[in-house]
């Protein structure tokens, strides 16, 4: 297999060139992306309460929060993650609906999904992109589009505000 900074690597030149290739979405589905994208934002929101009520410290967003990261390399690495991810069966049907993907399991489901147990394919010690092992972790939970990504960030990944030490 391709290592995976070459996979983000390809990625990002995809991001930065490739929406020149795109053909163009009609107006019925880009009305549903963005109804889904709305939907999506409320879920990360829900998320978002649910979490503070629950841990200690609140899930943070950052002031002028968008439905999409501005990052260019960690949108490429979501890239990549989604490309070696399952997709739930209901997503492929009924048009476009907010996805949740947990970048453990990766695995992309639809919200009636998402109860799921399925068993993790990353190790705990391990970041959720790379897979490299650390032991220093940032959780977070970003939308992009009418998906939410879930997962762990190593700072290798991920080198945000928030870095969690990992449970020994």
């Amino acid at each position: 297999m391709t290592p995976f900074e070459q996979r983000v690597g390809h990625a990002r030149a995809v991001l930065q060139h490739g929406h020149h290739y795109l053909p163009p979405v009609p107006v019925g589905t880009a009305d549903q992306f963005r109804a889904a994208s709305t939907e999506a934002h409320g879920l990360l929101d829900r998320v978002g309460t649910t979490w503070a009520s629950l841990v200690d410290y609140p899930l943070t967003r950052r002031a002028g929060d968008t439905a999409v990261p501005t990052d260019l390399d960690l949108c490429a690495r979501f890239l990549v993650v989604i490309g070696e991810s399952r997709s739930c069966p209901h997503l492929r049907t009924g048009g476009p609906q907010p996805g949740w993907l947990r970048l453990d399991r990766r695995r992309l489901v639809c919200s009636r999904c998402v109860p799921t147990h399925v068993r993790p394919v990353i190790p705990d010690t391990a970041c959720d992109f790379c897979r490299e092992p650390s032991d220093t972790f940032t959780e977070f939970a970003i939308q992009w589009g009418p998906v939410v990504f879930m997962g762990n960030g190593a700072p290798c990944c991920f080198p945000y505000e928030g870095a969690t030490r990992a449970a020994a």
